[in-house]
């Protein structure tokens, strides 16, 4: 994927928003890629930190077991066990559905995050901390939101599983953002998380670049109307 074009195409649409990650499964750390050494909560939370540096982080993957399970590494111990049953327990995870949780083939030993730009292995999927009109326009430009398309698929819990999903499916991915994710990544209300296998992502920022420009031509109609319309109601 051209890296480059796709990190000017966003960076140059969403200004103010936090830039794409690139994600990508090792099994050796690459030469001067550090290993996280911080705490680690979750998967999500390296989400949030992979828009600002590059880093790798291994099986260890935070304290969540099923973000951990998720990413393709085995949870640990009762004590995590102990989390699941929990979720379990207040009614938040019905036990059958685990069964279903969409989770990244094993045989890895690490994942690398970190600005897409900077990434210095090719990445496997884009992640974009993104709000409502950054999907709408991901959606346009991937054309899943075509009239005879079936639309952006958006699940919600775990948002970790829209990676693994996103990369089977080979096609764009949004989850809602559950409640773990909310928190350890830092999302805001209105944000979600995105997932664009990198395979779509050249295809994606061109289409991104020629749906900007038709929604900046219709949103001038739009106003315009909007405009005449106020213009002619009495006061």
């Amino acid at each position: 994927m051209d890296v480059a074009h796709f990190h000017e195409v966003t960076a140059n649409l969403w200004p103010e928003r936090p830039p794409p990650v690139g994600w990508v499964r090792v099994s050796t750390i690459p030469a001067g890629v550090p290993m996280w050494d911080g705490p680690a909560t979750s998967a999500c939370q390296f989400w949030r930190e992979g828009t600002r540096r590059v880093f790798a982080m291994g099986p260890e993957h935070g304290s969540c077991p099923v973000g951990r399970l998720t990413m393709g590494f085995e949870a640990q111990p009762s004590a995590e066990r102990s989390v699941i049953d929990f979720m379990e327990e207040i009614g938040y995870i019905d036990p059958v559905e685990l069964a279903s949780l969409p989770t990244i083939p094993a045989g890895h030993s690490a994942i690398v995050y970190g600005p897409l730009r900077d990434l210095p292995i090719e990445p496997e999927a884009v992640l974009l901390l993104a709000d409502a009109a950054q999907l709408m326009l991901l959606g346009e430009a991937s054309g899943l939101a075509r009239l005879d398309r079936p639309g952006v698929t958006l699940t919600g819990r775990p948002t970790c599983a829209a990676i693994p999903a996103a990369l089977r499916e080979a096609e764009l991915r949004g989850s809602f953002a559950c409640v773990g994710a909310r928190i350890y990544a830092d999302l805001g209300p209105g944000e979600l998380l995105a997932v664009i296998p990198a395979a779509r992502a050249d295809a994606i920022a061109a289409g991104l670049e020629r749906t900007a420009a038709a929604n900046r031509r219709l949103a001038e109609v739009h106003t315009a109307a909007k405009r005449e319309l106020a213009r002619s109601v009495p006061d």
